[in-house]
């Protein structure tokens, strides 16, 4: 029977989420430095290689992260808001009582839709590489 570790998928999501502010940081510093007008000067197994890697491998997980929790949005609306408010993506002006009290939750309410849409960005994120990765056998 196979079962499924909800607590270590939330773990998880958590992670990646709290990551977001981070990569987004990387990527945005290092983007000047790719767009320079040496940039076609590659040094090969260089720092400007690893430079460029490491920038689009910060570029990708953000547009990852990004279309998961847009997918929720499917679901409602609440699910994908909850999110961005949350762990700060898409620089939103919503603090919590805020959203609280425009999708009409209690703070338990609250509670409850976060880790709803924490569990369904598991199961979206990377095609479901974290809610996998929670399978038990």
């Amino acid at each position: 029977m196979i079962e499924f570790d909800e607590e270590r998928a939330l773990r998880e999501a958590r992670k990646v989420l709290k990551n977001y502010r981070v990569q987004k940081e990387r990527y945005q510093k290092l983007e000047p430095v790719i767009k320079s007008p040496h940039f076609g000067e590659r040094v090969k197994g260089g720092i400007k290689q690893d430079r460029i890697a490491d920038w689009a491998d910060a570029g990708r997980e953000i547009k990852e992260i990004e279309r998961a929790i847009d997918s929720l949005s499917g679901y409602g609306m609440q699910y994908s808001l909850v999110l961005q408010v949350n762990y700060d993506i898409q620089s939103s002006d919503k603090k919590r009582d805020l959203l609280e009290e425009q999708i009409n939750y209690s703070k338990s309410g609250y509670t409850k839709i976060l880790r709803k849409a924490q569990l369904m960005f598991a199961d979206s994120y990377k095609n479901s590489q974290i809610a996998i990765s929670c399978m038990l056998m």
